[in-house]
This record gives structure tokens, sequence and C-alpha cells, in this order.
């Protein structure tokens, strides 16, 4: 990625750097001191697969939403998803396919640079039997987050279940700064001595090809790292993600990129970061991938140094006191209100002991 710090400078993380309490916790994870490097190798591995997924699912966002290659209306993708599963034959809705088909015959001689991505990715000589296969996963992911999940005893752990095992999003909006807000808000009035100079965001997005509302008459943008530098000025902002295609987009916003899958990740920084803002980015991980995100987090932190995140799960409150990084605040802001119910988001802060 032309714009990126260099590679050596992010490490990947090491069993002796667990504290403690957190190397106990491991143990009953199933990491070992013999085991814990080739956890780690599959972890990425997986975590490979989870990012090509997920920009097979923006593929079908645009497919579905795009006005820039058919004169047909718009597919919302949920509403697909919902009619694609209640179909008793599975059958894929003629108007998906009446698309599917225009979107292969346009990705031939792509017009813009959305286009010519996609293009990029379905290389082979028929690209609607990949669409098809894609358009179901992800049909299957919407209707279980926004039907099932609804309906569940726990509807934020089947939410969490889901979350753990798609395609990973880049997708972003003004609306990913709120719970940030939120939080800067709440320190702001609490913790008015806490100076937030050096700043990372893991996982800024890039709205490249949203789930919904796909604007097509502007480029692809970056929200986070103006917004926040915006708000803690005169803060130095960096950028940390594991897409290239998100870090191709945010290094003309952001003082640092780095390219890092941050359960596997570290970067080594003497000086550490006093913030580090990971909001819809702890939300994909699964219990171990949390575990070891939230140790990296804390090796990146200055002492007392805070990090910023909306994964409501207890399982982030646990892994945190294990790895030296306790909760200090849960919060939660309304997105919509018109929404039944109404549409919120977390926010939740954790701060580094002194020294550790």
């Amino acid at each position: 990625i032309a714009g990126c710090d260099a590679a050596s400078s992010v490490q990947a993380p090491q069993w002796a750097q667990l504290p403690a309490p957190a190397q106990s916790l491991a143990r009953q994870m199933g990491f070992t001191a013999a085991n814990f490097d080739r956890a780690v190798t599959e972890i990425d591995e997986r975590t490979a697969r989870r990012l090509r997924d997920g920009e097979f699912d923006h593929l079908i966002y645009y497919m579905l939403q795009s006005r820039s290659f058919t004169s047909a209306d718009p597919v919302e993708p949920a509403r697909s998803a919902t009619e694609y599963m209640h179909d008793a034959t599975r059958a894929i809705p003629p108007a998906v396919e009446r698309r599917m088909e225009a979107f292969a015959r346009t990705l031939s001689q792509p017009a813009n640079e959305r286009q010519r991505y996609f293009a990029g990715l379905l290389t082979g000589s028929d690209p609607v039997p990949v669409m098809r296969a894609h358009y179901i996963r992800g049909m299957q992911f919407l209707y279980r987050k926004e039907i099932e999940c609804r309906a569940a005893e726990v509807p934020q752990n089947c939410v969490a279940s889901a979350y753990a095992d798609r395609g990973l999003s880049s997708d972003t909006s003004p609306s990913s700064m709120e719970a940030i807000r939120a939080g800067l808000s709440w320190l702001s009035r609490n913790r008015p001595a806490f100076q937030a100079r050096k700043v990372l965001i893991v996982g800024p997005g890039v709205d490249f090809a949203p789930r919904t509302g796909l604007r097509e008459d502007t480029p692809p943008r970056v929200y986070q790292p103006a917004a926040v530098r915006a708000l803690l000025a005169p803060a130095l902002v960096d950028c940390a993600d594991i897409n290239p295609r998100v870090l191709a987009f945010a290094r003309d916003t952001c003082g640092s990129v780095y390219q890092m899958n941050i359960a596997t990740g570290t970067i080594a920084s003497p000086a550490g970061w006093d913030l580090i803002i990971a909001t819809n980015v702890l939300l994909y991980l699964d219990d171990r991938e949390l575990f070891l995100a939230l140790n990296n987090i804390r090796r990146m932190l200055n002492p007392r140094g805070l990090l910023l995140h909306n994964d409501a799960r207890f399982s982030a409150k646990l892994f945190g006191e294990a790895n030296s990084l306790p909760a200090v605040y849960f919060g939660e802001v309304e997105l919509d209100s018109h929404r039944v119910p109404p549409l919120t988001d977390r926010y939740v802060l954790h701060e580094r002991g002194a020294g550790k």
C-alpha cells in the first residue's frame, strides 16, 4: 500500500506479552505457550477468508442498489433477504437475477472506480454463478441479523454470534461518529484532565459500497479521521485497517496508516497512543480474537491511555480486565428514534493501568 508505514512496525503478539491473569484465561480458551504462534496464524488465515467475503458483500450491495448500469429500481438488501428466505424454493428473486446479468455485462467494460474494483474480483468467464453464491451467503446473514435475532431470547448475543463469522465489512457513514462523540463528551465531563494528543483509529472504514444508502454522485469517503481531528484538535490522528482498499482512501486524512489485523498485530510505537478508537470493529471478532485484540490494544496505549469502542458484550469487559485494560464506563446513544425499536449504539471506555 503506497503511503503505509514500514511493515516492520506491525508485529505479531507473543505469549510472554500476555499479563499473568490473561495467560490463565487464555489457557481456558485453548491457547498455550506451545500453540500460541500457530493459533495466531490460523486466525490470520480465517480472517483472510472473511476479508474476501466482505469484499463480495460490498459487490452484492452495489449490484443490488446501483443505478449506474441499469434503469431498474434499486433492490434494498434487507428486503431482498426476506424475500429470498421466505421463498419455499429458495429461488433468487427475478429482479435480482436481472440485475446480476446486467452487472456482469457492465463489468466487461467498467465505467468508474467502483466498477473497476469489482471487475477485479469477478475474474472468471461467467461471473453470474459467483454473484449468486455470494448473494445467497449475504442474504442468509442479513435475514438472521435483521429478522431471526429480533425474536431471539437475547437479541444482542444472537447478533454478536452472527457478526463473528460474517464477511468483514469496510462500510462507514456519518452515523459512525455518534458513539465516538458520545464517548468523547463523557470524557470531557468526567476526565477533564485527559488530553488526547495522539490518537489511533482502528478500522476507519470507507463508504465504497454500503449496505444501504449508496451514493454514486460523490467519490468514496472516509469520515472518522477528519471528524475526530476536529473534535480533538490539535491531536495527531493515525489509522490502522486490515483492508488495503480502505487505507488507500484513508492515507490522505490520517497522519500515518498501518495495515494490520487488530487480533493478530500490534504497532511498535515507543510513546504509544493516548486514545485508540475502534467502533464497528471488535463486533466482528469471536471471543478468542477479541481477547487477543484487547491485549494488543493495551500494548499500543501509553500508561493511562484509553480505548473507546462500541462492543457491549460482557466478554469485552471480562477480557479487558484480564488484559490490564479494565472498562470504566458503558453508555448508549440514540441513532434513529423513528425506528421501532429505536436504533441505538453503545460506547464503552477502557483505561490502561499505569505501568502495565
